[in-house]
């Protein structure tokens, strides 16, 4: 997840990455531009919101029948146990794990996220 544009010393915008703390640098006059009407236009939409609500939702995915789901996981706890809405089994999470999102959803808990690698 991005943070804030923050502004160089020379006044120049950049960003950096929460996960990885990676920074990428805009330059130049036109990259500038460019990167200010990107911003403006996603403000606009509400792009930088759905974002953010994006890497709070996951897909998980039942393995005694496959079924998948979208859902929105806590960000605030781990989560124990998942009932399947197609076969109704009870997900536990694996060995190692500590929650079901961890053990069958696309992506980790929140807790987990900060260690993954997002950028490099």
């Amino acid at each position: 997840m991005l943070r804030e544009v923050r502004m160089t010393k020379k006044r120049k915008p950049y960003i950096t990455c929460d996960g990885c703390g990676i920074q990428l640098f805009i330059r130049g006059p036109v990259g500038i531009e460019t990167f200010n009407e990107l911003l403006d236009q996603a403000h606009r939409e509400g792009s930088l919101q759905r974002v953010k609500e994006m890497v709070r939702r996951y897909r998980v995915t039942c393995p005694k029948c496959g079924h998948q789901a979208t859902e929105q996981m806590p960000t605030d706890a781990c989560q124990f146990f998942y009932d399947c809405a197609a076969c109704g089994a009870r997900l536990r999470p694996k060995p190692g794990d500590c929650c079901v999102f961890c053990s069958y959803g696309t992506v980790k808990c929140p807790p987990m996220q900060p260690a993954e690698r997002c950028c490099g």
